[in-house]
């Protein structure tokens, strides 16, 4: 007995609206109700801690795919984990790395703690999933206790982030305010964004390709798939920064402005990716697996450009062409859901697609789609294989052959018997 999606390829549009559904309040309540400051001093780098431990969850801590809900404490131990792990690390950064800790007009202890906590966050959603996704768990396969994993994983965590963010010399230096080099800290995220979207689509959108390669060597084949993906991530990460000015020409930004979009670019394939990849048929039916990728790609991008422009347009700055069609003033600011006043590079993209989307995968996680899912009669179809129209007819019981009978012979009608002479029997019928 398998499972199967309740309503086939359009059980994304549900999926969708329970990350709507439960996300969007969440997000007014803690922008529009609690605040802004609330906002980005909290809310801000706990969802993305939240974030990480549930990506640790659903590899080192796994449950049965069966849709059971069951599994929905998980969801509190991510969000009570997320509020420990933000406090000990703030300790950690502030009270013995000893990271500056300046004036500024929302965060309590300044953008450089601030830049720290994203930094240990985006290195953590890569680092909790590429074993998996890449090496097969190759890497860790000599530890066999999976909470020794988690743990361990934290630490290289905190191994990448010293000489990269912290350490003089490093990327970012941000030991001291008078070395700390905004630039290159927004520019490190925006390719390290974009290299975990690529890790995700290899683990939703080219899985079925990878095998194709037929690399049978489990670490040369994580070790091309790792760099494939900071290669062709940093690619993506140039060519957004290069197109910023012609997909939002509506203001002129600095460059280190400029990655910091490059960064919120990097959210925007969240939400088709997951929706496409968990609660879709992902075109399993195509028989081809380098074909599966292609039909995968060809939907995925265009969404990917009109969740985009669907957001700044109409959720973020819905008044934008209004005034445009009728002119300037017609409409007002502050229209859009959060009431955003900002600058465009400077909108909740970020925490919009990371929390809609977050919803229906921790759900997929967590709860194996409950609520989602039916009970499939037939065995459970794989990619490539094509389930036949209705419910296939049972095979009729064999009767036991009976020497002589053409009826009941393996072989079906046969010649007829002979007689003692060597003769047919014409009278056999």
């Amino acid at each position: 007995m398998g499972y199967e999606l309740k309503w086939g390829n359009r059980t994304w549009i549900y999926g969708l609206l329970l990350g709507l559904g439960i996300g969007l309040p969440i997000l007014l309540f803690m922008y529009n109700m609690k605040g802004a400051s609330f906002f980005f001093n909290y809310y801000s780098p706990m969802l993305g801690y939240y974030v990480l431990i549930s990506i640790c969850q659903s590899h080192y801590f796994r449950r049965p795919t069966e849709p059971q809900m069951n599994g929905l404490f998980r969801q509190f131990v991510s969000i009570f984990g997320a509020v420990l792990i933000f406090f000990v690390n703030e300790m950690i950064m502030i009270h013995i790395l000893g990271l500056p800790t300046s004036d500024h007009a929302l965060l309590n202890n300044g953008g450089i703690v601030m830049s720290g906590h994203f930094t240990f966050i985006v290195f953590g959603f890569f680092i909790y999933g590429f074993d998996d996704f890449m090496f097969k768990g190759r890497l860790l396969s000599w530890m066999k206790n999976d909470t020794a994993k988690a743990i361990f994983w934290y630490f290289v965590i905190w191994l990448i982030w010293l000489p990269l963010f912290y350490m003089k010399g490093g990327v970012v230096q941000a030991f001291s305010a008078a070395t700390f080099d905004e630039l290159h800290s927004n520019r490190m995220l925006s390719i390290s964004q974009w290299a975990i979207i690529m890790s995700l689509m290899i683990a939703l959108i080219f899985k079925d390709y990878i095998p194709e390669l037929k690399i049978e060597n489990d670490l040369l084949r994580g070790v091309i798939l790792l760099a494939g993906s900071f290669i062709i991530g940093g690619a993506i990460a140039y060519i957004c920064y290069g197109l910023t000015e012609f997909v939002a020409p509506w203001g002129d930004i600095s460059a280190t402005d400029r990655w910091h979009h490059v960064l919120y670019m990097g959210t925007y394939p969240l939400i088709p990716v997951i929706l496409m990849g968990v609660y879709s048929k992902n075109f399993s039916d195509v028989e081809s697996p380098g074909m599966r990728v292609v039909w995968r790609l060809v939907y995925l991008v265009p969404l990917i450009v009109l969740t985009y422009f669907l957001y700044h347009f109409v959720i973020a700055q819905p008044e934008l062409i209004p005034n445009w069609i009728f002119g300037d003033g017609t409409f007002s600011e502050g229209m859009g859901i959060f009431g955003e006043q900002h600058g465009w590079h400077h909108h909740l993209d970020l925490y919009f697609n990371f929390t809609i989307s977050i919803i229906p995968l921790t759900h997929h996680w967590f709860c194996g789609k409950a609520g989602f899912m039916k009970e499939s009669e037939d065995e459970p179809v794989g990619p490539g294989q094509r389930r036949p129209w209705g419910r296939p007819e049972r095979p009729a019981p064999r009767k036991e052959a009976i020497p002589g009978d053409r009826r009941t012979s393996p072989f079906g009608r046969g010649p007829p018997p002979r007689d003692e002479r060597g003769q047919f029997n014409r009278q056999w019928k």
